[in-house]
């Protein structure tokens, strides 16, 4: 035995307390607390660092204490120290004025030391060496240690192929560039480095959840993402089998994600042209190669039913036993009310929104989007495995026996199919811009002919009407067979401090995100735009934060700084000459005035409600008893 028991892998940790010894020889009272019920990791997406990590955290514990009967009520003795799950605490990650905060470390990284959560807050994203900085520094969103959470947005992709393969290339056709036909202000597209990062993440990813049957090999884990992170954290599953059982999650949660069930989709594969397989074969993947890797990932996730705790053994862990059932928490009744076929392992949950603007888009549509219907459940083998929540405006989540949903209906009303009032706002036209094309080319040569081929291809577009965002087919109809809730529930978007019925929310100009108290400083290019603020000191500086990438990005592209060096003058705008502050001035101006009406992307405002995580989540989770909540791992 090691001389310390709590670094003794085979020595259980019963309770521990600290106090002061007394000449009245009284007992110290240490509570044994109740364990944790087991791990989740949250997995972020593209350019992000998990903005919805904290709310969702707080919903979680929230909803798993009403579930496994730990709140106050239901404990002798309340709080944390017996088991009642309670969020973590996290030094802020920026500075008011969007940068990184020097005094985040590895010693301050977490503020409270009463936290119990058994919430892991994965991170991942990309970091560009100096030779990528040079190629791809004046194309991306970098922070000023040149790395950017989940890495630059659209470098986004809807098949797991494309994680091993280059990154988006900027190039449509001759001199045009995506930016040419760019219908939005608050996103720039330009080339993109290589992809391997998403590889590395999911590697890390299954890494982790082997780090932690190692320290119980029997913990269940659940695997929460969304967005891009559902690309990672599915690669994470095929990677895990590769290093063992003990590397594979017990369950999944698919939010939005991107993954494309789309038979064909000319659009994706003209961008995805220069991408090659082994075989020299170019475009997106086939749908018959898209669903058999789904089913090969859904057959992996099938595999781990078989590991589910004994029911007897978690209930002489966590059972809370009271005269009334309802009142009561047994693994019996648990896995009755919540599993699928009487377990909660071995599961894939969908959670997909038909308002969600970023997943529909038209090079992607993925099921985050449109769900999946009975045909494709069929193709990729998920029966006994999946099942999918819709999130959507005045439609209740978690009703008991409810019909498939019909996609071409808002409130409860019928839609024409391929009605553009399927959006709201109606999606923007692809739309040809000189001022866009000539910032984005490279070159005297493709500057020229940006001018000169103007008034065909305007015309062109405008003939042409495409879309940025998708239409579903017609009589597209999804089957809902998630196991009901104990009561359903509305969706509702959560914006600032407000909750709103709006969940399909409009418009979302970025000018909101600023400090409503925050007072207007001398000649600030912010100061015009303060009386519209809605926000707190934590969404202006993401707001700043996100905006300080565009300007290193911007000025490399305008040759204001000299190729693969630091952005000096935004980095530290104290020694920022006139002549740079007056342009970042007018180019953060010019990015409020052009998206005073930028569409709300509804792309994460499943996430972003704690009020949904408390609701739906806790009945999502595969719970047993994580012993490591009580016996101490060796690192």
């Amino acid at each position: 035995m090691s001389p310390d028991p709590t670094l003794d892998t085979n020595c259980i940790l019963l309770a521990e307390a600290e106090g002061t010894t007394l000449f009245s020889h009284a007992l110290l009272e240490a509570v044994t607390r109740l364990p944790r019920p087991g791990i989740i990791i949250f997995v972020h997406g593209v350019n992000s660092d998990g903005e919805w990590y904290e709310q969702a955290e707080q919903g979680l514990c929230d909803g798993l204490n009403a579930r496994l009967k730990r709140r106050d009520e239901d404990l002798a003795i309340p709080g944390p120290a017996a088991g009642k799950m309670q969020a973590a605490t996290y030094t802020p990650e920026l500075t008011d004025d969007g940068f990184l905060n020097p005094k985040r470390n590895a010693t301050t990284f977490l503020q409270a030391d009463d936290a119990n959560s058994p919430v892991i807050r994965f991170r991942w994203g990309y970091k560009a060496n100096g030779e990528e900085l040079q190629a791809f520094g004046d194309g991306i969103y970098l922070n000023e240690k040149n790395y950017w959470g989940g890495g630059p947005f659209a470098n986004g992709c809807s098949a797991l192929p494309d994680l091993w393969g280059q990154g988006l290339s900027e190039e449509l056709f001759l001199w045009m560039h995506i930016q040419h036909m760019n219908p939005t202000n608050d996103r720039q597209v330009y080339a993109c480095p290589p992809r391997p990062y998403f590889v590395f993440a999911a590697w890390r990813l299954a890494r982790l959840v082997q780090s932690i049957r190692a320290c119980q090999h029997d913990a269940p884990v659940t695997i929460v993402c969304h967005s891009q992170g559902n690309m990672v954290a599915m690669a994470a599953a095929f990677l895990g089998e590769t290093l063992g059982a003990s590397a594979v999650a017990d369950c999944y949660v698919l939010c939005n994600p991107p993954y494309s069930l789309l038979d064909s989709n000319f659009t994706e594969n003209w961008v995805s042209g220069h991408l090659k397989d082994e075989h020299g074969n170019t475009g997106r993947q086939k749908y018959e190669a898209r669903t058999q890797t789904l089913k090969a990932f859904f057959n992996i996730l099938r595999n781990r039913s078989a590991m589910q705790q004994d029911a007897a053994f978690v209930d002489e862990c966590s059972a809370n036993r009271k005269p009334e059932r309802k009142d009561s928490y047994t693994a019996a009744f648990d896995r009755a009310d919540y599993g699928l076929h009487g377990s909660t392992y071995g599961r894939v949950t969908l959670y997909f929104n038909p308002h969600d603007q970023v997943i529909s888009a038209t090079p992607v549509q993925g099921i985050g989007w449109r769900g999946m219907s009975a045909q494709e459940i069929a193709d990729t083998g998920g029966e006994g495995v999946f099942t999918q929540r819709v999130f959507a405006q005045n439609h209740l989540v978690g009703q008991e026996n409810e019909k498939d949903y019909d996609i071409w209906q808002r409130n409860g009303q019928p839609l024409t199919p391929d009605s553009l009032d399927f959006w709201h706002p109606r999606s923007l036209v692809a739309e040809y811009s000189i001022e866009k094309g000539m910032r984005a080319s490279k070159g005297i040569g493709r500057k020229i002919l940006t001018f000169l081929f103007a008034p065909i291809v305007i015309i062109l577009a405008k003939t042409a009407g495409t879309r940025i965002n998708a239409l579903p087919p017609k009589s597209w109809r999804l089957p809902m067979k998630a196991p009901k809730l104990p009561e359903a529930f509305l969706p509702h978007s959560k914006r600032f401090a407000d909750i709103s019925d709006q969940f399909d929310e409009g418009c979302d100009a970025p000018a909101d995100s600023l400090h409503k108290d925050r007072a207007a400083e001398a000649d600030e290019a912010y100061a015009p735009y303060r009386p519209q603020g809605k926000g707190d000191a934590q969404t202006e500086a993401a707001l700043r934060y996100e905006q300080n990438g565009m300007l290193r990005m911007q000025a490399r592209r305008d040759g204001l700084v000299e190729k693969g060096k630091p952005v000096t003058a935004v980095d530290k705008p104290e020694e920022a000459s006139k002549e740079f502050n007056a342009w970042r001035k007018n180019e953060i101006q010019n990015y409020l005035t052009a998206n005073i009406d930028t569409h709300a992307t509804d792309h994460s405002t499943i996430m972003t409600n704690p009020e949904h995580a408390q609701r739906r989540w806790r009945m999502t989770w595969r719970w047993g008893c994580a012993r490591s909540g009580r016996r101490r791992c060796a690192n």
